[in-house]
């Protein structure tokens, strides 16, 4: 755990001091993919559902850092939610932005946590150090994109991750991946 602090804690610093990120493109709905596969494994008492098109969603950014931060999502929903709870992930583009939501049917988050899960080391007796979603949001935004809590009532929580999607007149180099939508359908 304290690793994992201190890994944080150096991710926000060199975030906060504007050093840059790798900038490749990135297939959002791969990643996905091998994420929501990945936490099928790690909780497999969840029902996990993954809905991505058929065509790739791809941004430019950092692969690592936009993996981390959809972990990290799914962690939270696994770790909040009672086992049975369905946790469905949406990839989309939707205009010139990418979409990514994470969406539970669970218990979801008071009004009062609500105002503060984006906050450093907020937490409460159920949770962990409270960076989770402070860095989730710090990498967002430098991939000048957003994270934010769509809703967070008594019948689930939907965390929504925007990110711009690049230029028309960009080159983006990334081959569709024919097998999303069969490994989405293996989830579900």
């Amino acid at each position: 755990r304290m690793t994992s602090l201190v890994g944080d804690l150096l991710l926000l610093a060199r975030l906060d001091s504007g050093r840059p990120l790798e900038q490749e493109p990135v297939d959002l709905s791969a990643l996905a993919v091998d994420a929501v596969s990945d936490a099928h494994v790690a909780g497999p008492e969840h029902d996990w559902r993954l809905r991505v098109g058929d065509e790739p969603v791809v941004v430019i950014g950092d692969g690592a850092r936009l993996h981390q931060v959809l972990v990290n999502l799914l962690a939270n929903a696994r770790t909040h939610t009672p086992p049975g709870t369905t946790i469905t992930v949406d990839v989309e583009a939707v205009g010139t932005t990418a979409v990514l939501r994470v969406a539970d049917d669970g218990p979801g988050i008071g009004p009062r946590q609500a105002t503060r899960i984006f906050e450093p080391f907020y937490s409460t007796k159920e949770t962990g150090l409270g960076l989770g979603l402070v860095v989730s949001r710090r990498i967002c935004r430098s991939h000048g994109g957003e994270l934010m809590l769509e809703r967070g009532d008594y019948t689930g929580a939907i965390l929504v991750m925007e990110l711009p999607l690049p230029n028309g007149d960009e080159p983006v180099s990334i081959a569709a991946t024919a097998s999303n939508e069969s490994k989405a359908n293996e989830l579900s």
